[in-house]
C-alpha cells in the first residue's frame, strides 16, 4: 500500500542515497509504478502488481550514472492480438528510472517494456532480473526471468531472455535484439512441467582483464 493508492500489493521502491560518507535519508526516494508510468506511457499502480520485485542497476546509457530497473511480474497486460484487444493476467513487465550525476534517479526519458511477444497468463516477467557484458561489446545487457511461461508441450517450464544492445526513449515501445532461453535448448535438459527455469539469476563476477563471455547461472 502506500503513496496515496488505495490499492494491496501495489509495490513500491525506496532509494537512500551515499552521502560520501555513508547511506542518508536527505533526498531518499520512494517511487511508485504510476509516478513512473505517468511519464513513460506504461501501466498504473493496480492491486497485485507488486512493483519492485526485483531490481538491478546499470549505466545503460553510458552517462556515467547507474539507471535502475524495476520488475513488475504481475503486471496485466492489454495487448492487441490480430486486430482484437486481449488482456492477459500476470504477464509481467519492467520499468527503467534514467539516472543523472546532477539529479540521482528521474522519470525523465523513462521507457517501459514487455517481453513483446508471444504473450500467455502468469508468464511473470520481470520476476528475476541480472546484468553483465555477455556479447563482450562493452555494454551492458539485461537478462529477465519468466519463471511461469509455458511452452508449446509443457506448464510453467519457464524461460529467460536476454536483451542485447539495450537501447531506448521516451514512450515507445523499444525495438532491440532479444533471445529467449529455454531449458530445451540447453545440451541434456529437458523442460518439464512446473521446473520455472528463470526463477533467479545471476551473473558470476569475472575479473575485467579476462577476455571471456560472462558467465550466467538460471534457477
Amino acid at each position: 500500500d502506500g503513496g496515496g493508492y488505495a490499492l494491496v500489493d501495489v509495490g513500491a521502491v525506496n532509494v537512500l542515497y551515499n552521502d560520501g560518507s555513508d547511506l542518508s535519508s536527505n533526498g531518499a526516494q520512494v517511487w511508485f509504478q504510476s509516478d513512473v508510468s505517468d511519464i513513460s506511457g506504461g501501466d498504473s499502480s493496480e492491486p497485485y502488481d507488486q512493483f519492485g520485485y526485483a531490481l538491478v542497476a546499470s549505466d545503460f546509457d553510458a552517462n556515467g550514472s547507474d539507471d535502475l530497473i524495476i520488475g513488475v511480474p504481475f503486471e496485466d497486460l492489454d495487448v492487441i492480438v490480430d486486430g482484437n484487444p486481449v488482456t492477459f493476467t500476470d504477464t509481467g513487465m519492467y520499468e527503467m528510472l534514467r539516472s543523472t550525476k546532477a539529479d540521482g534517479l528521474t522519470v525523465s526519458l523513462s521507457p517501459w517494456f514487455d517481453e513483446g511477444y508471444d504473450y500467455d497468463n502468469h508468464q511473470h516477467y520481470g520476476w528475476s532480473m541480472t546484468v553483465g557484458d555477455f556479447d563482450r561489446d562493452g555494454k551492458p545487457d539485461l537478462v529477465v526471468g519468466s519463471p511461469g511461461y509455458s511452452g508449446p508441450n509443457t506448464y510453467e517450464d519457464g524461460a529467460v531472455t536476454i536483451s542485447y544492445k539495450f537501447e531506448f526513449s521516451r514512450n515507445e515501445r523499444i525495438s532491440y535484439l532479444i533471445w529467449r532461453i529455454t531449458q530445451d535448448m540447453l545440451s541434456g535438459v529437458s523442460a518439464e512441467d512446473d521446473d520455472q527455469f528463470g526463477w533467479a539469476l545471476a551473473t558470476l563476477p569475472v575479473p575485467l582483464t579476462e577476455r571471456i563471455y560472462l558467465p550466467l547461472v538460471v534457477n
